[in-house]
């Protein structure tokens, strides 16, 4: 080193880790669980900015009449959780989702535990000014609670096609 100088170490830049939701099946555009099996039935794109300003979904094009979500997790132990909450912007407004849980079997035979055709009674939260609504589903409501849960399957009912529904958040409490 010449006299004179003075050597600047370079700046240390520290990327914060991402958001996490615990105990979340996706949150701001990131499936946590290990993927889905939607089926051809549908298009997803889970880093859609366009649909609500300012947050990351997963938006699902309904290529045929009611579409569905359908992330699978294998084994998830439901007796540390007591509800479901699904934070949803209908294909079109006023328009309805269904739900249905899985368990396995241990064989290629899945059975389903519960469902239910209409979401609307476990409605929590409207935001009129974007359309999305939040569901807030007891675990009994849908006979999951102390299971082992294999899948869920989020449905519209809106019954269109070409529409685009979108998931904002889906996670356990």
């Amino acid at each position: 080193m010449q006299a004179g100088y003075t050597v600047t170490p370079p700046a240390v830049v520290v990327t914060p880790p991402p958001t996490t939701v615990p105990n979340s099946i996706i949150y701001d555009g990131q499936l946590r669980w290990p993927g889905d099996w939607s089926g051809n039935g549908v298009n997803i794109d889970y880093a859609n900015t366009t649909l609500l300003p300012g947050k990351t979904v997963a938006s699902i094009l309904n290529v045929n009449a009611y579409g569905y979500w359908l992330p699978y997790i294998l084994h998830l132990q439901t007796s540390q959780f007591t509800k479901l909450v699904l934070t949803l912007r209908p294909a079109v407004p006023g328009a309805h989702f269904g739900l249905v849980t899985y368990t396995s079997t241990g064989s290629a035979t899945d059975v389903t535990v519960g469902s239910l055709d209409t979401l609307d009674a476990y409605q929590t939260e409207f935001v009129m000014a974007s359309d999305v609504v939040t569901y807030t589903v007891p675990l009994t409501a849908v006979k999951s609670q102390n299971i082992d849960l294999y899948k869920i399957l989020v449905q519209d009912k809106s019954g269109t096609k070409g529409t685009t529904w979108a998931v904002q958040d889906a996670r356990f409490v």
